[in-house]
């Protein structure tokens, strides 16, 4: 366990090293809140209403979502591991005692670490003025479901980076992969508010846990009852996904070194 603890610490180092990349993440993400802020008081000014959202928990809803894709999404996974396949760093990991979805996973958590504390100000600065009403079962919970959201959306994009064993180039399916996590994890907006038969593939999807359910146990829109069932169903998800991956890399290894990589 020694050697990912180095490799988390690495993972915090890279980060600050190119801080410059995450300040312009920061800022993009500050962007796209102050947009979707204004969006949504346009329609409520107007005597627009969305679903039963007020137009404070809608707003809450960006934020906290924001925070989410800012701190500990992890679409990039795809590409990151797609490279090191494409550049042949995989071959390092055939010789190497590192496991190589370990040592990504715990390079990406590094990197999660040192992401929070910049947007946690949003965050804080959102609560002096829209102050939430929860207890700590609540922020219990929240923290449950993050920690879902961050091993699903990790093993989902750790899988998509691994078809570059199969595929000439994937740059297609990594970015379909990426638009699709969006869409159904709740990113663009709420999927409660969405038709019927939307979320109803919504919710037979594992996207949902990325964004949609941490939010909504935080602002009370799942209950702490009701929960439970959520986290057994994205303890199945992680199961599933974990071994879905373990398939494709060791089949994956296996057409790699036969072709002399």
């Amino acid at each position: 366990m020694k050697k990912y603890w180095t490799i988390f610490k690495l993972g915090i180092q890279n980060s600050v090293v190119y801080r410059m990349d995450t300040f312009l993440m920061f800022f993009s993400q500050i962007i796209s809140l102050i947009f979707l802020i204004y969006l949504w008081l346009s329609i409520y000014n107007q005597g627009g209403v969305i679903g039963d959202y007020s137009l404070a928990s809608l707003i809450s809803y960006y934020v906290l979502t924001g925070f989410l894709a800012f701190t500990v999404g992890t679409q990039f996974v795809s590409w990151m591991t797609s490279d090191m396949i494409m550049n042949g760093e995989v071959s390092n990991y055939l010789l190497k005692p590192f496991n190589f979805l370990g040592d990504i996973f715990f390079t990406v958590l590094g990197g999660m670490v040192y992401k929070i504390p910049f947007y946690l100000i949003i965050v804080l600065t959102f609560l002096y003025f829209f102050p939430f009403s929860f207890d700590f079962r609540v922020i219990f919970y929240f923290v449950i479901s993050i920690i879902i959201s961050i091993l699903i959306s990790f093993l989902i994009f750790y899988s998509v980076g691994l078809s570059s064993f199969y595929l000439e180039s994937n740059f297609g399916i990594n970015a379909l992969f990426s638009w699709i996590a969006q869409l159904f994890s709740g990113m663009f907006i709420p999927l409660d508010i969405l038709p019927e038969f939307f979320l109803k593939l919504a919710d037979f999807l594992p996207f949902k846990f990325l964004a949609f359910v941490p939010v909504s146990v935080i602002n009370g829109r799942i209950s702490p009852e009701d929960f439970y069932i959520y986290a057994i169903e994205g303890l199945i998800w992680i199961i599933m996904l974990f071994y879905l991956s373990q398939i494709l890399w060791k089949r994956g290894i296996i057409k790699y070194e036969s072709y002399g990589g």
